[in-house]
């Protein structure tokens, strides 16, 4: 299994009896994958210009980000909503926590 003992992942991944999908795990895997795709891309905006280094992390935001982590929340219902943001500038991936809107 590729996830240590006390992931949440771990459970999910290696545990046949786990079968509840919660948002706490699926922000473990989505900050987990987007890790991966922010070390990459980050050389890549390193090695462009500004306007293509914005269009860059534009994509990067819309595509691969958002699109991902509003799939997960609307089909759990999360709240707080799930939050990822990777900075392409320094290759940070960050979670912000989103307060749930008021009824």
């Amino acid at each position: 299994c590729l996830y240590g003992d006390d992931s949440l992942l771990q459970s999910y991944q290696c545990n046949d009896e786990v079968t509840e999908i919660t948002c706490d795990a699926v922000k473990e895997l989505v900050t987990h994958q987007i890790d991966c795709i922010c070390t990459i891309y980050k050389v890549i905006y390193a090695n462009v210009g500004s306007e293509t280094g914005k269009r860059l992390q534009s994509v990067v935001d819309f595509f691969i980000l958002s699109q991902q982590v509003e799939e997960w929340n609307d089909a759990l219902g999360c709240s707080p909503a799930i939050s990822v943001e990777c900075d392409l500038s320094d290759g940070v991936v960050r979670t912000p926590t989103e307060e749930p809107s008021p009824s």
